[in-house]
């Protein structure tokens, strides 16, 4: 057993020590020497130091010396007070464990390592987020989705190079990257109900944004191309090379948020899911089985609600949502009367309808980047056996299959293996 630092400054000297290590690690592995056994050293001494610092952080994140703001890191408190020593101990601890996750993001996205990847998972599991109801007065924990982005960013921008499916063997073998895909799924998303929950949500956010910004650098390129035909003299440019480069590390990352989605095929499809037995990393409070039932159908039920790539997790909102929609449809005699749902207590992750409505707004927002064809194929097959029987709207899934079926990639082929 690791003892830890037993005093601020023991403290600081430790933290300081493994920082050092993994910084003059980066500068090695960035000469990219081809040395195996010098690279295996690095690794040992590279994921000592992460779990070692995974537990500094975890212990002083017990023992409350200082609040991890993982919304923004300049939010800490240095206007009253910020002239003692703890406040300046808590700015320091906080621009320190920041070097430290993006050491794991790098170690994760960058060398596509397991020990980083198995401690970032110990790391969200012991940084929570504290999040304060104002009708009960009281504290819950809840997943910290800035630590969560942070490694689904890392994980979705793995380098796939030697991610091959043969066209003629769906099975062939897969790349290291794969596994570590499949490690990640396995023993962190796949193991708990709220964390499912919120990668879907990080998933659809990583894609919004993707798409924006792939959308902005067509636009920028557009001007440039403009600008050259003004020129002969600029024709020889490369500007188009660096602009395919990036296209193509979009398909990548793209490609890899649909592998993700893909090994999640464990969503909860009904209240019973998310009852006893189900497992959440960070426990919500308890209800009856007969509420969340009731609750689950109500919002099934709604369909107002489905038509919006809004992915809100206060539920008080929600609720008020759906009531302003129940007051409109009865000033309309045209429309049909939806009854207004009762104030519940479930929080968005008890809600069954909530689970399914994220997987797809998640996979909507994926279909709209560009995916190689390769994994084209795959995610035909899984929306049409799980995604369709079980989410919200499938309706909205027929513009993807249209476009498939324009470009070739929904083959007579595609379809009867969904048949079979």
């Amino acid at each position: 057993m690791v003892q830890q630092p037993s005093s601020s400054a023991e403290t600081a000297k430790a933290i300081q020590t493994h920082l050092t290590s993994l910084r003059k690690s980066r500068r090695i592995r960035q000469r990219k020497t081809n040395n195996t056994d010098h690279h295996r050293d690095l690794d040992r001494s590279d994921a000592s130091s992460l779990d070692k610092l995974r537990r500094i952080f975890g212990a002083l994140k017990e023992d409350g010396p200082f609040l991890l703001d993982q919304s923004n890191s300049s939010n800490v408190n240095t206007s009253k007070g910020g002239d003692n020593a703890s406040a300046k101990w808590s700015t320091w601890l906080q621009s320190q464990f920041d070097e430290f996750t993006s050491h794991l993001m790098e170690h994760v996205g960058d060398y596509g390592k397991v020990y980083a990847l198995r401690t970032f998972c110990g790391v969200i599991a012991t940084h929570s987020r504290i999040v304060h109801n104002n009708s009960s007065g009281q504290e819950k924990e809840m997943i910290s989705e800035v630590l969560l982005t942070k490694l689904i960013e890392a994980v979705v921008r793995l380098n796939s190079n030697s991610y091959c499916l043969d066209d003629s063997n769906v099975d062939a073998d897969l790349s290291t990257e794969e596994a570590l895909l499949t490690l990640l799924d396995s023993e962190f998303i796949g193991q708990y109900r709220d964390v499912q929950y919120y990668v879907l949500m990080v998933v659809q956010k990583l894609a919004v944004q993707l798409l924006n910004s792939t959308i902005e650098k067509q636009r920028v390129d557009g001007d440039s191309d403009e600008e050259e035909k003004e020129s002969e003299e600029n024709k020889t440019s490369k500007q188009p090379n660096i602009t395919s480069e990036e296209g193509r590390n979009d398909e990548v990352i793209a490609e890899n948020m649909a592998r993700l989605l893909l090994k999640m095929d464990y969503i909860a499809k009904s209240p019973e899911d998310l009852m006893d037995g189900a497992t959440f990393l960070f426990a919500p409070a308890k209800v009856s089985e007969e509420s969340a039932a009731e609750q689950d159908n109500e919002e099934d039920s709604d369909n107002g609600s489905d038509d919006s790539d809004s992915d809100s997790s206060d539920s008080e909102e929600e609720t008020n949502q759906e009531s302003k929609q129940n007051k409109s449809s009865t000033s309309n005699s045209n429309k049909p009367f939806t009854r207004q749902p009762k104030k519940s207590n479930l929080s968005p992750i008890q809600r069954a309808y909530r689970h399914r409505h994220l997987l797809q707004e998640a996979w909507l927002a994926v279909l709209r980047l560009t995916i190689p064809l390769r994994t084209t194929k795959l995610i035909l097959q899984h929306l049409s056996t799980y995604i369709l029987p079980i989410v919200p709207t499938p309706l909205r899934f027929a513009e993807y299959f249209t476009r498939s079926f324009r470009n070739g990639t929904m083959t007579s082929n595609t379809t009867s293996s969904n048949t079979n």
